[in-house]
């Protein structure tokens, strides 16, 4: 299917309020059907286009239309498919596709067998059961056919296919609404994180809470585990990404306290070299804010550690002139990182089993 006509699939549905989901269950098809259709991947059936027109409340001819100024892309993809289509044919037959000579700007290649072409419709680049195709309109696909992987990087979003020891493929759909792993749709990167190994609120921008039907939850997985997987689909989510006490934290002027300091110490003093180190506190007030307010020790550790070494260097170097043996101080900084991270996941797991102790049914 032309990209065009894909991406305006996917228009129509949003337009439509449905999701993937929920237009493939009105069509009694899957979900990762109708994700093809949008990714140009494959076109729906006679019978599916009809009802999407009659869904959508328009003609055929509105669903199907192609830009004049796409035709040769829309003939390119068609003769790219055709010749595809041929070439497993002739596999499955098990008999060799007639020899032609090759174009000129096919690249023979005797000993591993290669075919470029490059026309208005992009370029096309297949080597044994490696494919690329770059075009403006389809962006890039990357086939591996051995390792059975796949990119899609276009208009309509990331498409990421890889396969895993299973009955399945691990598959990551990304457009500007939501985010599809394995066929369940988050919300956002962030809700994906969540289920699937992001290490918890570790920045500012992580949420703290989410709320649910009214409802205050620390994580999702507790949300869910109340009101079903429906939470942040159907279910809409609220996310709190600042607590009260990191709230007020931040509305402190602490950078301008800061320069109005080294003003004062510059204008009275005459210390503006030595008044610099002062802007060394701010980065460390926010660090301290986010520590207190998550509770969390290890990242106030691991952000003031390098950033007390950069300061004594430069005390050393600028004020004392000895960088030499000062700059050795840095040859620290990946040790106490390593060993600050591995005591905190240490701690964090220990808390995890003694709490699935505690929780674990007792045998009488």
């Amino acid at each position: 299917m032309n990209v065009e006509i894909a991406q305006r699939l996917a228009e129509r549905r949003k337009q439509a309020g449905l999701s993937q989901e929920a237009l493939a269950e009105r069509l009694g098809v899957s979900r990762q059907a109708v994700s093809k259709w949008e990714r140009s991947e494959s076109s729906p059936d006679t019978d599916n286009l009809i009802a999407l027109a009659q869904l959508y409340g328009v003609s055929l001819d509105d669903l199907l239309y192609v830009d004049e100024g796409m035709q040769d892309d829309v003939i390119f993809e068609a003769a790219d498919r055709a010749s595809e289509r041929e070439a497993t044919a002739c596999e499955n037959r098990d008999e060799p596709s007639a020899k032609e000579a090759p174009a000129d700007d096919e690249v023979p290649n005797t000993e591993n067998p290669s075919k470029v072409r490059i026309g208005v419709g992009g370029i096309h680049v297949e080597d044994g059961a490696e494919k690329v195709h770059i075009s403006w309109r389809e962006g890039i696909h990357v086939i591996d056919g051995e390792k059975g992987e796949e990119v899609h990087v276009g208009w309509n979003g990331v498409h990421v296919k890889s396969p895993k020891n299973g009955p399945d493929d691990d598959e990551v759909f990304i457009d500007g609404d939501n985010v599809v792993i394995n066929g369940e749709q988050f919300d956002s990167w962030h809700d994906a994180h969540a289920k699937y190994g992001h290490r918890g609120s570790g920045r500012w921008d992580d949420p703290c809470g989410y709320t649910v039907q009214g409802e205050r939850f620390e994580t999702l997985d507790d949300a869910r585990a109340k009101y079903g997987d429906e939470v942040g689909k159907s279910i809409p989510v609220r996310k709190h990404y600042l607590r009260e006490f990191e709230r007020s934290w931040l509305k402190f002027p602490y950078p301008f306290v800061v320069i109005l300091a080294y003003l004062l110490i510059g204008i009275m003093n005459g210390q503006w070299g030595m008044g610099l180190f002062l802007f060394f506190t701010v980065p460390l007030y926010y660090m301290v804010g986010h520590a207190v307010g998550r509770r969390r020790i290890a990242p106030l550790i691991a952000g003031a550690y390098p950033l007390g070494v950069t300061a004594w260097f430069f005390y050393m170097a600028f004020v004392l002139s000895q960088p030499h043996p000062a700059w050795v101080a840095f040859l620290t900084i990946p040790l106490v990182e390593w060993l600050v991270f591995s005591l905190s996941h240490w701690w964090r797991d220990r808390k995890r089993r003694k709490a699935a102790a505690q929780s674990a049914p007792i045998d009488v």
